[in-house]
């Protein structure tokens, strides 16, 4: 079955995406495959995301890379080639539910490949929902990751809410957050 448990269908959800930029003057969007509203949904792959939004060039997929596959070449390479045609501007990384601190050296590559062609890393921190672990979710892990590679793009997603304080101490320290 195609509908969400949330109640609407990948595709509704586009159309409600398109409206809402319309209604809004919202001239192009960024689409994640951001984590699901219930455990029972799964999240979409990128490959499920760019068939989705393929023909709406106002729309531009931020990749997701699951830890386990940061240090699959084969993956890696899927990702860098989706990078190079521009499928992808961005990668987002989800320390919290995949419990893992954002320093953890498995991610060195996709920090390299971020480095590389100069787009933005984005962490999930913060809140999370069901199956998450707050420990690695906190926004001053990220400070390390920043301190240890200067030129990469780093946005702290949610402004790592509630701990916005720790979020405001990291960028302020690291111009590269």
């Amino acid at each position: 079955d195609d509908v969400m448990l949330t109640g609407f269908s990948k595709e509704k959800r586009l159309q409600l995406l398109l409206k809402t930029m319309k209604e809004n003057k919202i001239d192009h969007a960024l689409v994640l495959a951001d984590i699901p509203a219930h455990p029972k949904e799964k999240m979409l792959s990128n490959e499920e995301l760019l068939k989705l939004i393929e023909q709406h060039k106002q729309l531009h997929l931020v990749g997701k890379i699951p830890l386990v596959a940061c240090q699959n070449a084969a993956y890696l390479t899927q990702i860098r080639k989706h990078i190079e045609v521009g499928n992808i501007v961005g990668i987002k990384l989800y320390p919290g539910y995949e419990q893992f601190y954002p320093y953890d050296k498995r991610c060195t590559n996709v920090y390299n490949v971020c480095e590389e062609f100069d787009i933005p890393l984005m962490f999930h921190s913060g809140d999370v929902m069901y199956k998450g672990n707050l420990r690695y979710a906190q926004p001053l892990h990220v400070d390390e990751v920043a301190s240890a590679y200067p030129n990469l793009k780093i946005i702290i997603c949610h402004m790592g809410n509630p701990w916005i304080l720790d979020t405001a101490a990291v960028t302020s320290k690291n111009e590269n957050v």
